[in-house]
């Protein structure tokens, strides 16, 4: 086709050294000839010792706690 196409999603899964994550491809073509799709996963240099998004909250809870109790001691 010479016009735009409508954009493909597919659903694929990238398997490597940091485990088996799936993410999604979304392509389409615009104007003139092929387009080139180039896809680099660089899962592998991760840190494998990142805290889980709960651990980071309730840290931040009782950081704000304790902020909140040495502010109000002090008045």
């Amino acid at each position: 086709a010479t016009g735009p196409t409508a954009p493909v999603t597919s659903t694929e899964t990238y398997t490597g050294p940091s485990g088996t994550l799936g993410f999604e491809l979304v392509y389409a073509e615009c104007c003139l000839g092929a387009a080139v799709l180039q896809v680099d996963l660089p899962f592998s240099n991760l840190p494998n010792d990142m805290p889980e998004a709960g651990s980071l909250a309730l840290i931040g809870m009782a950081l704000a706690g304790i902020g909140w109790s040495s502010r109000r001691r002090a008045h």
